[in-house]
Formats: C-alpha cells, structure tokens, sequence
C-alpha cells in the first residue's frame, strides 16, 4: 500500500520527501518506489550519506549516474531536459545544504522527479512529505518470524513448541516496530 501511495504522489509532484525515523524503511521504500516507476530516462539512486559538501552532493549524484568527477555543471547538463526519478537518500544531515542543488536539479528539467528520503522534511519549496511509520506489531512479527525464519529455518516451530511468541511479540514491541 505504500508503495502505490507513493507512486501516485511522484506521478504528481516533483519533489518527494520519505520522513521517519532511523531504520524505519524509507530507503527500501524508495527503491521498491523507483522499480515501479516507467520514467523514460529511468530511475537513479544516490546515496548521500558521506556528502558534507554542496561538491559532494554534486558528486554524489554525478556518481549515481556513472559520472566521476562530477561538479555542479555536468549533473545539471546530464539532467538537462531528462524523464527521469532521481532518489536522494540520506538527506537528514543536508538540510539547509541541499536547498540550492534541489532547486537547480527541479529547474533542469521540467519532466525531473525528486524522491528523497530524510529522518526530517528538507522544508523546501514544493516538497511533499510522506511519513514512514513503523510497522504495526503484527506486521513487526510476522516480519521478524519470516527473517528469523530465513537465517534459523526451525525458528516459527521452536517458538510454537516452547510457546514463545509472547517473547517475540515483546521483542518486536521493545524495537518500535523497527
């Protein structure tokens, strides 16, 4: 559900922010969110946890399409009229930063759309915030069951045999659903 939620609000808006907190799922909804996308120029993913630089943001995102060396110049001139999702992610520590390449980015290309995920909105112009919640505490077992299940595959039937699900349930609630 939220990934068909939020491919109806990238069709219709250009700048997108998935806020919540550290670990909650935004960067795996973004890039379930870029495989569903049918821009003409595709979906690019890049990563901007080590930019602390208005450079280092142009780097990374130049990076993100094949790009080294990337400055300013080059990911406006590769942007230039492009279809395409460009997923910034990791956002929270850039906020004031990225105001600037966000504006310049959006003025490119008028087709360009912007997912970014943060812990907090950029409080840019035109963005549109979506909230990750948690998981609700069913879904957070039947998730935790399924990896555990996945690493220990006699996890589910141990838990049934020994009547511990109320240990798991509480170990789900412990982590806030995350």
């Amino acid at each position: 559900a939220d990934v068909t939620d939020v491919l109806a609000v990238v069709d219709r808006e250009r700048l997108v922010t998935l806020a919540g907190p550290a670990g909650v799922g935004k960067t795996r909804l973004a890039v379930e969110v870029a495989r569903g996308t049918r821009f003409a120029d595709g979906a690019w993913l890049a990563r901007l946890e080590a930019a602390r630089s208005s450079a280092s943001v142009w780097q990374s995102v130049g990076e993100a399409f094949g790009v080294s060396e990337a400055s300013e110049p080059i990911v406006l001139d590769r942007l230039r009229g492009a279809d395409l999702l460009l997923v910034l992610d990791n956002c929270e520590h850039l906020v004031t930063l990225l105001r600037e390449p966000l504006d310049l980015m959006l003025k490119a290309s008028p087709t360009l759309r912007i997912l970014a995920t943060s812990q907090v909105p950029l409080g840019t112009d035109g963005e549109v915030v979506r909230i990750v919640e948690p998981l609700g505490l069913a879904d957070s077992v039947t998730l935790f069951t399924q990896r555990a299940t996945h690493q220990r595959p006699s996890f589910a039937e141990q838990v049934a045999e020994r009547g511990e699900s109320a240990t798991v349930e509480e170990v789900c609630r412990c982590l806030d659903g995350l």
